[in-house]
């Protein structure tokens, strides 16, 4: 079959792939476009099981660097993974020793590895050796730095050695054949004062699944003796006993994949319980786009102590967002006692990602998934008989029109290219202001053609949405009195003293508490440290110093409620007020 001296080809022009699709007739497998510092490797090198793009740990992501980072991680030609790496590293030591550590990823050790192909790549003719192989009673081994990928006729290891002061780090990604993954982290160190004190290792790994793409993914912890858990929303999971894994799966193909703790050799995973520095064995969660990434950004709190600069602090981002049939990712922890002393033990951790679901044949058609132009649609005889794109007439939701992607934003099952309401809101896209954002209500307040949903501008006054205080109102001005982040023209009460602007008349005279006479931007207008809304409250003039309430603390809060739900009747009362005028 030509398909597969097809598939390797990485020109990235789109005449030469439609070229490789009309010349084969099949359906040409997912596979990574790797950039910049990104690097392709595919194993084995004809007809590859496995495609992905990796980094070195100095160009991974992240405050402290992510070690041997990976991206868009393609097993049998579906995407398993968009990304997966390790951004929190730290070290705690027990009473007596060395505090805490946060260490960084990003710094290359040197390690033992021949037949370097590139500067930084090499595919060694025997397994590399570093320091968590060789002990650290004698340092540091070997010159070569960078990553070592092991093309095995069984599997495909990728390894590196990073250094934190005194620490070695080794760090490697093995891949099976049947789509078994293994991550691992080892943790050693050459000779220095504070190894003399036992201490815990902690290495986070941030495993960002898109199994066949980013959407419809869901996450059911299992477990032999109980009933599967299915995880509706963010959440913070510890293991009940090595038996515990959770499945995460793509509802409409059935495919998936299994984080179980403790791969191989790997068994210190479950020897390290939780406590208040590990925070949880893994936390699950909504992917953010470009956030999330580490928890550098989470400020410590006090009250943890002397090791909060150093613990996990992501506990914060379970905040409840829904994680069913979406785009999720899980985080995992992987920790190790590290006795004082002990110089040449490299305690080992890491979980087993294992496949579920048929990734071989999923439509069971005998045609296997990576040669397939229908892979979950049983289609034997593989007809393409119209536009000629790659995908099978039994799945191509656009037949007549070229489009190997499939996008369908509304998901009717009609792709984009042929949809024409692509957005699913009722408005044909030739007169739809936004046509890939759904507005059946086609709201435009600036009057651009541009329909508010997706106008990055939406009142039209030169201001970005994004960075506008009062994005619903045009304005030039930006001030913000009471820097609340409403701007002062859009902001009902400017001086956050529970009494709306429009009710503060500035005349200096009390008539009522629809015309006030305060300063709307002053929240004590006669300077008596009792706030204007407390004193309309309280029955006293806000205008006159002399004319002070006494509340005791209780009913100062008692006061302050009861503001609030002042403050929202005036507004109800300025808004009845305007229809009744306009």
């Amino acid at each position: 079959m030509i398909m597969a001296p097809c598939r390797r080809w990485r020109i990235g022009l789109a005449c030469v792939v439609l070229a490789c699709w009309a010349l084969t007739g099949t359906a040409m497998a997912g596979q990574p476009n790797c950039t910049g510092d990104e690097n392709l490797i595919s194993w084995p090198t004809v007809d590859p099981l496995w495609e992905m793009c990796w980094l070195r740990p100095i160009h991974s992501s992240g405050g402290n660097g992510s070690g041997l980072e990976l991206r868009d991680v393609y097993y049998r030609g579906q995407l398993v993974l968009k990304r997966a790496h390790a951004p929190i590293l730290a070290v705690k030591y027990l009473p007596g020793g060395c505090g805490c550590f946060r260490d960084w990823s990003y710094e290359e050790k040197a390690f033992d590895a021949d037949n370097q192909i590139v500067p930084g790549y090499s595919e060694p003719t025997s397994p590399p050796i570093t320091v968590c192989d060789a002990g650290g009673t004698g340092g540091d081994v070997g010159t070569f730095n960078g990553v070592a990928a092991e093309k095995n006729a069984g599997e495909l290891i990728l390894t590196t050695q990073m250094s934190a002061g005194w620490y070695r780090y080794k760090m490697s990604w093995t891949f099976f054949p049947d789509g078994t993954i293994w991550p691992f982290f080892g943790y050693a160190t050459v000779p220095a004062g504070c190894v003399t004190h036992t201490h815990h290792h902690h290495n986070f790994w941030r495993l960002d699944f898109d199994i066949n793409g980013a959407d419809h993914d869901g996450i059911v912890e299992v477990n032999s003796g109980m009933t599967p858990l299915t995880i509706a929303t963010e959440a913070t999971r510890e293991w009940i006993d090595g038996d515990t894994g959770w499945e995460i799966s793509d509802s409409q193909t059935g495919l998936g994949y299994r984080v179980e703790p403790g791969a191989g050799d790997n068994s210190e995973d479950l020897m390290m319980p939780v406590d208040e520095f590990a925070e949880a064995d893994v936390w699950i969660l909504k992917y953010q786009p470009g956030a999330e990434l580490e928890d550098l950004d989470i400020p410590v709190n006090a009250t943890w102590g002397p090791f909060g600069g150093c613990r996990s602090r992501m506990a914060a981002y379970a905040d409840g967002e829904n994680v069913a049939d979406t785009d999720v990712l899980i985080w995992y922890r992987g920790a190790a006692e590290h006795l004082g002393g002990d110089i040449d033990t490299c305690e080992r951790t890491g979980p087993a990602l294992v496949p579920i679901g048929d990734w071989v044949d999923s439509d069971a058609d005998t045609v296997e998934n990576q040669d397939d132009n229908c892979p979950f649609t049983a289609n034997l005889g593989q007809e393409e008989t119209t536009d000629v794109d790659g995908v099978g007439d039994a799945c191509d939701n656009c037949p007549l029109v070229v489009n190997p992607d499939q996008l369908d934003l509304d998901e009717d099952g009609i792709g984009d290219l042929c949809d024409t309401d692509r957005d699913g809101d009722g408005v044909d896209n030739g007169i739809d202001n936004c046509p890939d954002d759904a507005n059946a209500g086609q709201e435009d307040q600036d009057t651009d053609l541009i329909g508010d949903a997706c106008d990055p501008d939406r009142d039209g006054d030169g201001i970005p949405n994004e960075t506008d205080n009062c994005p619903d109102f045009a304005s030039a001005i930006t001030s913000d009195f009471d820097n609340d982040g409403m701007g002062d023209v859009c902001d009902p009460d400017d001086d956050n003293d529970g009494l709306a602007d429009v009710v503060e008349t500035n005349t200096g005279t009390y008539v009522s508490p629809t015309d006030t006479g305060t300063d709307p931007f002053d929240a004590d207008s006669d300077d008596d440290l009792v706030n204007d809304g407390l004193e309309v409250l309280s029955g006293t003039d806000p205008n006159d110093p002399d004319d002070t309430p006494e509340i005791s603390a209780l009913g100062q809060l008692g006061l302050a409620i009861t503001s609030l739900l002042l403050f929202g009747a005036t507004l109800w009362w300025i808004d009845n007020r305007r229809q009744a005028v306009y």
